[in-house]
């Protein structure tokens, strides 16, 4: 992931809730992937596609730790990383 200049940490929208709010909606698309026809393949799939998200997620969250140190902190600390609430 690179940064650009004038990068900036966004924590308005749907990042109030949830600081990776893409791989969010890519989770309960694959819930409902295995919700819809749940066999082998689909449960393979999520696993396949959960898996990398989980291990990007701290990844991630690294590069911006740098940026606005101070306001990462906070972010990190009001927000989860990606299920609203939970984790």
């Amino acid at each position: 992931m690179e940064r650009r200049e004038g990068s900036r940490l966004v924590t308005s929208g749907l990042y109030t809730r949830v600081r990776n709010p893409l791989y969010s909606v890519y989770l309960v698309e694959l819930i409902g992937f295995v919700l819809i026809a749940p066999n082998l393949v689909t449960a393979s799939a999520f696993v396949m596609v959960l898996l990398p998200i989980l291990y990007r997620i701290p990844w991630k969250n690294g590069c911006w730790r740098n940026v606005t140190a101070r306001n990462t902190r906070t972010y990190r600390s009001t927000t989860k990383r990606l299920i609203p609430f939970i984790y």
